[in-house]
């Protein structure tokens, strides 16, 4: 995953009414110093710029491994791209 290509990206708060997740532990591998998400049955990277979950988090999904397991990573969301926001209620 060096490459930044993922097959989708949404809000991380989204995904998680999607899935029925209720809660994210995040655990800090001792041998790695890696921290992952645990939420349900996925697991996900942290992106090592991440400070903090908050509404702004995403998780992208980038498809399975060599091994068959979903790759997910929970990283900011730039809005620096961003020109302007539209909310669908004022949509006519």
């Amino acid at each position: 995953m060096s490459d930044f290509n993922p097959i989708w990206t949404k809000n991380l708060y989204s995904f998680c009414k999607e899935q029925n997740i209720a809660s994210i532990k995040q655990i800090k591998n001792p041998h790695t110093g890696k921290v992952f998400a645990l939420m349900g049955d996925v697991t996900a990277a942290i992106a090592k710029k991440l400070q903090k979950l908050d509404l702004s988090t995403s998780i992208s999904y980038f498809g399975k491994d060599k091994d068959g397991k979903d790759q997910y990573v929970l990283h900011g969301t730039s809005q620096q791209n961003v020109l302007s926001t539209t909310k669908v209620s004022e949509l006519s």
